[in-house]
């Protein structure tokens, strides 16, 4: 297993003048809570868009997929692929329901359409800010039908578009107390539905890009996926290793 570098101590002062700057600066555009659908029993997928350059039909279809409840992320891009964007359902008829609904009203810009089921991912804690190698969090696995009550998923809602909310804050708009809050969040974290609290960056405001790399396996052994993961795990600029079925197995 590769080898974690000790952080080098930074006072509290220093790290909250850091991050001000970094936000006042936009390169750090948001702090999200990474929840993980699948321990909510639900399947996540993902198509994948070439679709016409017709700009207004185009923020149409943007729109439309903001708005749609059962999105979990929506990402532009150029190359193979003009749009990302990924949903979760309870079932496989369910989401082929959705898809059809969806690919259906926007059927005149679409030229072609790719499909995924996801399976899990690994993901890396920005190596490429520090150059260095360390842990990451692991994402999807089994289905788990984890039953949680109104008030979690409040709080999954708060921390989802602000991780930075206070205790304090989340306990006043869900009308309760902050020992209750910081409880709850304890239990969703133990039952692995939140994983992570993570940044948002601009990377372009600090020069670089974001790729994506598909592999198609034929053929690949247990022995062979550890193998890739361990070499991907040693790559700084790596942000995900994510595991799909079909059309690509591995992509990162």
């Amino acid at each position: 297993m590769p080898k974690t570098r000790k952080p080098i101590p930074v006072e509290k002062d220093t790290r909250r003048f850091f991050g001000v700057y970094l936000v006042e600066k936009g390169i750090i555009t948001g702090f999200t809570a990474s929840i993980n659908p699948n321990k909510l029993g639900q399947n996540l997928y993902k198509i994948y868009l070439k679709i016409e350059n017709i700009s207004e039909k185009r923020k149409e279809f943007l729109l439309y997929l903001k708005k749609n409840p059962n999105i979990y992320w929506i990402g532009e891009c150029e190359g193979q692929w003009d749009l990302i964007f990924a949903f979760y359902a309870k079932s496989d008829i369910e989401f082929y329901n959705m898809k059809n609904r969806i690919i259906s009203d926007f059927s005149d810009i679409i030229i072609e359409k790719a499909i995924a089921r996801y399976i899990g991912s690994v993901q890396y804690k920005k190596m490429f800010l520090t150059g260095e190698i360390s842990d990451s969090v692991r994402f999807g696995g089994e289905i788990v039908n984890n039953k949680i009550a109104d008030i979690d998923s409040k709080i999954i809602g708060h921390l989802s578009l602000d991780a930075r909310k206070s205790i304090n804050e989340i306990a006043r708009e869900c009308d309760t107390t902050s020992v209750i809050i910081k409880s709850r969040m304890k239990k969703l974290e133990r039952l692995g539905i939140i994983i992570a609290y993570r940044i948002s960056v601009d990377l372009k405001k600090l020069g670089m890009t974001h790729f994506k790399a598909f592999i198609y396996l034929r053929n690949i052994s247990p022995q062979d996926e550890r193998a890739m993961y361990e070499y991907v795990s040693r790559i700084p600029n790596a942000a995900y290793f994510i595991r799909n079925i079909t059309p690509w197995d591995i992509r990162s």
